[in-house]
């Protein structure tokens, strides 16, 4: 099965048509939304939980999440979701104002970083 990328929330264009500009995103796979505006988890969590563990049903490791913003329940939801049933999450992070070779360029690019939810994490306080 070819890569996905599951978006949290559908982004939709600001009031001046603004849209983040996803095409860095889409070399991981193919883009999937789980929620949209309208699903607003934060006011409708059961329906959001069902929704999500739905979506993400087939979720593998090879697989990425990509939060582009809106609600955080949203991005709660899913991490709780996925959580569940696996070690390591795929995330997809905007890096800002570089190309994939480091170089400055005033635009930037997602890159993959991957959470390890059952590593313990050594803290140097």
């Amino acid at each position: 099965m070819p890569s996905r990328v599951f978006i949290i929330e559908q982004p939709e264009a600001a009031k001046n048509g603004w849209l983040p500009d996803l095409s860095s995103a889409q070399k991981y796979g193919t883009l999937i939304p789980i929620f949209t505006r309208s699903d607003r988890p934060a006011l409708r969590p059961s329906t959001a939980i069902t929704k999500a563990q739905r979506v993400l049903e087939s979720f593998s490791p090879a697989d990425h999440i990509l939060w582009t913003g809106g609600d955080p329940c949203g991005l709660a939801i899913i991490m709780a979701v996925l959580g569940k049933r696996h070690e390591v999450i795929s995330f997809l992070k905007w890096e800002n104002y570089r190309d994939e070779m480091g170089n400055r360029n005033g635009t930037g690019y997602y890159a993959p970083i991957h959470l390890n939810l059952t590593e313990e994490q050594n803290h140097d306080d």
